[in-house]
């Protein structure tokens, strides 16, 4: 069974990580720098999910971007 794909934008602790790793087809922001719109929208094409933190604002406008 194929691993779900999710997006992970910012950098979260290791173990985080490690289990995110584990259990589906991480897409890590390995530089850390906050996605802007544009990134967020793009990068969201292709997952099946995006874990959201503190930094990314999911506004109306990109929600409605996204796939």
């Amino acid at each position: 069974m194929t691993k779900p794909v999710v997006l992970v934008p910012r950098r979260l602790t290791d173990p985080v990580q490690a289990r995110l790793e584990r259990d589906y087809h991480a897409l890590f922001n390995l530089d850390d720098h906050v996605f802007s719109r544009e990134e967020m929208i793009e990068k969201c094409q292709m997952v099946d999910a995006a874990l959201p933190c503190h930094s990314e604002i999911f506004s109306a406008d990109v929600i409605a971007a996204l796939p």
